[in-house]
């Protein structure tokens, strides 16, 4: 094969189809991987662990579970990327995300599903051994206590960013994704339904923030409705 047949092919536009099937994958790969969690936050709340652990405690309860979040978040992570990427690939194949608008979309898209990849490092992290020192500098319990507690919020901030990016992936999704065709206005629909309830999480403060699911709920139901519509490409 020549050097021009194979610089040929690597230039070649990917099919239609390819994309519709890794943007749908990636959708359902994502609320798969995410579906793990309530799991293992069901298991550890069944065991003996205190509501407010020190240090020795929560790693004690939790050592087997850092891994385990760590890899669900990744597969979170890794799946809106390819379902973000895979339909921004589709709406620039139909002359579509040209605008500086569109272009904010795609980029807060790309930060969601980042934020994933950062909650999964800051869940494993206490794991580590760095982690380990943390008695070693904070002896006292009722200090770890707070430490841990300064944990969840880090990773409670990384939520919201997820939260919010993928807030303005679904407005692009909305707008410039139904203009090119890759949602049709029933999925659109289903967009700002998701995006209201992202919207509403953040409207009463002090709730538990189940709104943010909203988008993980949008990736399975559009990754799905892509890997129909990729029989049809």
């Amino acid at each position: 094969m020549s050097a021009s047949t194979i610089e040929a092919k690597a230039s070649a536009p990917v099919s239609p189809r390819r994309l519709y099937r890794a943007a749908g994958w990636g959708g359902i790969g994502a609320f798969v991987a995410w579906a793990g969690q309530p799991v293992v936050v069901a298991v550890s709340a069944a065991s003996d662990a205190p509501d407010n652990p020190d240090y020795a405690a929560w790693v004690g309860d939790r050592a087997f579970l850092g891994g385990i979040e760590a890899a669900i978040f990744t597969g979170v992570g890794v799946g809106l990327l390819f379902l973000v990427l895979g339909t921004w690939a589709l709406i620039r194949r139909a002359g579509g995300g040209e605008s500086v608008a569109s272009r904010v979309g795609l980029a807060m898209g790309v930060v969601g599903a980042a934020a994933w990849l950062l909650t999964a490092g800051a869940a494993y992290a206490p794991f580590t051994s760095v982690g380990t020192g943390i008695p070693e500098v904070a002896p006292d319990p009722a200090l770890q206590v707070a430490l841990i507690q300064a944990l969840n919020l880090v990773l409670t901030n990384s939520l919201i960013t997820y939260a919010v990016g993928m807030g303005g992936w679904l407005v692009l999704m909305a707008t410039a994704g139904r203009r090119a065709g890759v949602i049709g206005l029933p999925m659109t629909m289903v967009a700002l339904l998701c995006l209201a309830a992202v919207i509403f999480t953040f409207a009463v403060p002090f709730q538990p923030p189940w709104g943010m699911i909203g988008a993980l709920l949008f990736a399975l139901i559009l990754g799905i409705a892509l890997l129909v519509k990729s029989r049809k490409a």
